[in-house]
């Protein structure tokens, strides 16, 4: 049966020719319209169903077998191909000898001393979040910046301290170690609190706990590269990340309040840490140290100005003004001149040692106590890097690989838990910079370890009189942009409520739970979302706009009518257990709404109704207020559904046995059910299910093929006994 559609668009059937026979005949003519020069498309061919496609196409079927699936693997286990993966773990292997030393050096020369610039103070002030010296966030961006540039595969980010991980680092070691018993306070000149010190016990005790949680990330991410599984992050949505990310940065935001004050306070975690904080907070404000608060003050004010600066000038400034670290020498300097510290009793940092970082020991004994947070760290970690990593690969046209990455990212963490380092990830403020400044390639980062080795071995004891309220300044401020983040709520609100719900949800489970409980209410409910999405999929009847083989949502163009004898109907989801019995009810919805039709209404007034439906009255249902009388339709029954199987991504055994039972179902209200455009993983699915072997002819490659086939069997059979529909109307 061949169809040519007629340039009124009726369908006309070619009767005399079986299915399968005939020729095919596409052409594609130009023509004139009223706005300008369109083509039009004539397809002469059989209406075909899919075994009959498979047929005379001689559809091939899938030869993996087991003896070539081990094939594959003997293949790829063969040692060539072991040292070619072997080889393609270490990027720096295949940009190196690439590197345009002319065209490149200088621009990776100077972004890499401008983002090492940034580390100096970032790192130090990142440290205090994890309860450890501000030396040690040195280590890490060191370490970080080092591997990286060997084992990393994005070419603009900066991988390395960061606040939201430090403060994650921060929290899970409360669960093992009690900061406030391990800290000590000596004196400064008038007997009053200075400095913040820690004997070497308390010191080796909490970089015991951060380094078993840097190990813990490390090994995670690595274990999640060798296994391919980087697509779990996609389980983030950017959503849930902005609400988390939000959340933790209040954490961030309070945790520096003691230091922006110059007060002492209790350490509090677990759930509701945040409301205990800032009721000890308020009822000890009358200790405020004065000297302190203002010094943090013109801080974030300088900090700002800045900032501002940088951006209303950005044109003029071939790098930005190092803003941290203008303030770190300005703060240093005037605590040691002015002697601050003796004066004002202002805190500062204290000792700082100089050298590579000493090799530390992760304190594998409460690995069990901390392995959630460890897996979390880890998880959120990459989830930031990859963001990022993608981000400015679309921005410059080239790929980054997420396993590698996780490898990478992997063995940062790893070795800086041997290092006396903690886990990182990577900056948004420094990947901006360094990408702004006009980096790369990887050898940004290492330029910038050179920097940091170099501070480390001798420059790092020169900000040992830098006050805390210094490094307070600069943790806020750079949240700025994070808090930013919920002016788009509104807009969020607009476009997805679904996404909205997410992240306020998680925001606020992340603001009084914690940001490890936080972590995994946030992403149960972000699937809970999903989920919700697939019980309530979008189905809809289509119908057939003229002079097309098009079939669209009802009433979507003018014109546009059903077929009569049919109904077409669309579920956009795919069928398996959740939405099986969703299916059957949706589909019966849209039946009995096709089969019904208005006959008269409160004011008498006839809707294109005959005397014998008025008689076949069987509902009525009330509509904006008016008493609508609804009949069956028995001029046109319906004695075909046609289920648009586009929609289907996948189907599984529950889905099968739908589809057996609805055409049953229906078969006894003499309506055929016939499926339409399956995709090659449903039908591989509906074969090996026996589907095939009895519902083989129900299937169609395209709605247009299926209407057309009911359109001819509507022509050529007698019309269906309605004994049943009046049964059913009694009923």
């Amino acid at each position: 049966m061949s169809d040519k559609t007629s340039p009124e668009g009726d369908a006309k059937p070619d009767l005399s020719s079986g299915v399968g026979a005939g020729s095919r005949h596409v052409d594609a003519l130009p023509m004139e319209t009223d706005n300008g020069v369109s083509y039009r498309y004539t397809v002469d061919r059989p209406v075909c169903s899919q075994k009959e496609l498979d047929q005379r196409y001689q559809k091939t079927t899938n030869t993996a077998t087991t003896s070539h699936l081990k094939a594959r693997l003997k293949q790829k286990c063969h040692p060539r191909n072991l040292a070619r993966s072997l080889f393609n773990s270490f990027p720096v292997l295949t940009w190196l000898p690439k590197y345009q030393w002319k065209s490149d050096l200088l621009r990776d020369a100077l972004a890499g001393l401008t983002i090492g610039v940034m580390h100096i103070p970032q790192g130090m002030a990142y440290a205090l979040l994890t309860e450890l010296p501000p030396i040690y966030g040195l280590y890490v961006s060191f370490l970080s910046g080092l591997i990286y540039s060997i084992m990393g595969t994005s070419k603009h980010i900066s991988v390395g301290p960061t606040a939201f991980i430090a403060l994650m680092v921060g929290e899970s070691i409360n669960k093992i170690v009690d900061i406030d018993a391990l800290t000590m306070q000596s004196s400064g000149a008038n007997g009053t609190e200075a400095v913040t010190t820690m004997n070497e016990a308390a010191l080796a005790e909490i970089l015991s706990a951060v380094t078993c949680v840097s190990f813990i990330a490390g090994v995670t991410q690595i274990i999640m590269s060798v296994l391919h599984l980087g697509f779990l992050t996609n389980y983030l949505s950017n959503t849930f990340i902005s609400g988390y990310t939000s959340g933790v940065a209040v954490h961030v935001l309070s945790s520096q309040m003691k230091s922006a004050f110059g007060m002492r306070l209790p350490r509090f975690s677990g759930p509701l840490s945040l409301v205990y904080m800032y009721k000890e907070l308020i009822s000890n404000l009358h200790q405020t140290n004065l000297a302190t608060l203002l010094l943090f003050t013109v801080a974030v004010v300088i900090i700002n100005v800045v900032k501002f600066l940088n951006q209303k000038f950005k044109k003029h400034l071939k790098i930005p003004l190092p803003t941290e670290l203008i303030i770190v020498v300005v703060g240093t300097m005037v605590c040691y001149f002015a002697k601050l510290d003796e004066l004002y009793n202002i805190d500062y940092i204290g000792d700082i040692p100089k050298g590579l970082p000493p090799t530390s020991i992760p304190g594998l004994s409460n690995a069990l106590t901390v392995l959630g947070d460890g897996v979390a760290v880890g998880f959120v970690s990459f989830s930031i890097a990859i963001s990022m990593g993608k981000l400015f690969a679309k921005k410059h046209r080239y790929k980054v690989n997420p396993n590698q990455e996780l490898l990478s990212l992997g063995l940062c963490n790893l070795v800086a838990s041997f290092f006396s380092g903690y886990a990182g990830s990577t900056s948004m403020s420094r990947s901006s910079v360094q990408d702004s400044v006009g980096g790369r390639t990887q050898m940004t980062d290492f330029i910038c370890s050179l920097l940091l080795l170099v501070v480390l071995m001798a420059i790092a004891p020169i900000f040992q009189t830098l006050p805390k309220a210094v490094l307070a300044a600069i943790i806020m401020t750079a949240l700025t942009p994070i808090f930013i983040q919920a002016l788009e709520l509104k807009t969020l609100w607009r476009r997805s409520q679904y996404e909205c719900v997410v992240w306020v949800i998680t925001w606020i489970s992340v603001v009084l739970l914690g940001v490890d409980l936080g972590l995994f209410i946030g992403v149960g409910f972000s699937l809970l979302t999903v989920v919700c999405k697939i019980q309530a999929p979008h189905s809809l009847t289509l119908e057939h706009i003229p002079d097309t083989e098009l079939y669209r949502k009802k009433n979507s163009y003018s014109n546009m009518a059903p077929v009569d004898g049919v109904l077409v109907f669309r579920m956009s989801m795919s069928l398996f257990y959740i939405n099986a019995d969703l299916f059957q009810s949706r589909l019966r919805k849209s039946f009995d709404e096709q089969r019904w039709c208005p006959v008269t209404t409160a004011n008498g007034t006839a809707e294109g109704a005959t005397s014998d439906r008025a008689k076949e009255l069987a509902v009525v249902a009330r509509t904006n207020g008016l008493e609508v009388t609804l009949a069956l339709d028995r001029e046109n029954p319906i004695r075909f559904i046609i289920v648009d199987c586009q929609g289907f991504n996948f189907i599984d055994l529950k889905g099968v046995d739908c589809l057996n039972q609805v055409i049953f179902d229906y078969l006894e209200k003499n309506v055929e059910i016939l499926l339409a455009g399956c995709r090659e993983n449903v039908m591989d699915l509906l074969n090996k299910a026996d589907f095939l072997e009895k519902h083989g002819d129900r299937l169609f490659i395209s709605v247009h093929d299926a209407v057309l086939y009911s359109k001819h069997k509507l022509t050529t059979e007698s019309p269906p006994d309605v004994s049943i529909l009046e049964e059913e109307t009694n009923a």
